[in-house]
């Protein structure tokens, strides 16, 4: 994530300070991170298993849900968010279409 940005008025984009991948900082949120990773690690069973019962919901949104943990848990899909029209067309598992899926 960025520190800071700003609008350069001479080439009409926004520029961005980014913290350096060595940093404290960078290097604190990163452990905390891998911590709650560890934590999740005794878990994962009973999420799977919820996923799988949630799969055959009549609730069409435990099934649109249990669809989505699914497909990033088994196919090591990135959750991704909405792009502007200007970034780079990346596809994570929210910003899956019908047309990625062919």
């Amino acid at each position: 994530s960025w520190l800071a940005s700003w609008h350069n008025p001479i080439i009409n984009q926004m520029k961005y300070i980014f913290l350096a991948p060595n940093s404290t900082i960078k290097g604190k949120a990163d452990l905390q991170k891998f911590e709650l990773a560890r934590k999740l690690k005794s878990c994962i069973k009973n999420i799977r298993e919820k996923i799988n019962i949630d799969l055959r919901s009549l609730n069409i949104k435990e099934r649109q849900t249990a669809t989505a943990i699914w497909l990033i848990d088994n196919l090591a899909l990135r959750v991704g968010n909405e792009k502007d029209e200007d970034q780079a067309d990346t596809v994570g598992c929210c910003s899956l279409r019908v047309e990625h899926l062919n």
